[in-house]
């Protein structure tokens, strides 16, 4: 029969290891919330449903969420190097994911991400609705 400490110590593990597996689950939930959360403003952002976004979008996205810090032409210089046929237009969700992740400060938190995308999408669809009303006015 194993002694009083070794029963301990087996409990102790089993702990660490129930402990490990929640965070290892709750580390995978915020991922795919995350995930989630980033297609959600890529959708948005993609209106003709091409699944890709032109650079304006994601100036428009980058000055939303960073204000005056965002330096456009700076900031999207990151496409020119992923871009092989030197046409800058395509922005894919997974450069728009690295664009994000080395562009956008405080992306990487959940409930950051959460309020962003929330008043992101609202602005967007207000800004698109002047935009609509604009050309129906001509």
């Amino acid at each position: 029969l194993p002694t009083l400490t070794q029963q301990s110590i087996v409990e102790a593990d089993r702990e660490k290891m129930a402990k490990k597996k929640r965070k290892s689950y709750q580390e995978s939930k915020e991922a795919a919330r995350r995930d989630q959360l980033l297609r959600m403003l890529f959708i948005e952002m993609d209106r003709n449903y091409t699944g890709f976004l032109d650079p304006d979008h994601l100036i428009f996205f980058g000055s939303f969420v960073q204000g005056s810090r965002f330096r456009s032409i700076k900031d999207l210089a990151f496409l020119r190097e992923k871009d092989a046929s030197g046409d800058h237009l395509h922005v894919n969700f997974e450069d728009f994911v690295t664009f994000c992740e080395t562009k956008i400060e405080g992306i990487d938190d959940i409930e950051f991400l959460q309020f962003t995308a929330e008043n992101f999408i609202k602005v967007n669809a207000r800004r698109e609705h002047l935009i609509e009303e604009s050309w129906q006015e001509t």
